[in-house]
């Protein structure tokens, strides 16, 4: 894939943007918006779907006896659980406070290299 150079705008974009008929520069937004999505979107059904396995996982481990397999009796299962939640929610608050301090593709693409 080449990576072509971005240029920043110039005066004379926005000036060419404030000229614009309102029905162009609703085309113009629309085909932006589409192209935005486009790119986009592929990205986040690709996190949901990851999401989605990793919450389910641990239902689908306790059916296919986990439990067993690591010796726990009665509600350490349960326990177990209820620690993974707590340090997955106590982790968000960070996590959110990063997110507003760095840019969200550079944050999404770090937060999930290490499922690759």
């Amino acid at each position: 894939m080449t990576r072509t150079k971005v240029i920043p705008p110039t005066a004379g974009d926005f000036d060419a943007l404030e000229a614009m008929e309102p029905t162009e520069y609703a085309a113009k937004e629309k085909k932006l918006v589409r192209k935005i999505d486009l790119r986009l979107m592929p990205c986040l059904i690709f996190m949901i779907v990851l999401n989605y396995l990793d919450r389910n996982a641990l239902a689908n481990a306790r059916v296919q006896g986990i439990e067993k397999s690591l010796g726990l009796h009665g509600d350490q299962f349960n326990t177990c659980i209820s620690v993974l939640f707590a340090g997955y929610i106590a982790l968000q608050i960070p996590s959110n406070a990063i997110l507003v301090r760095t840019r969200p593709s550079i944050y999404l693409v770090r937060g999930y290299l290490p499922y690759y």
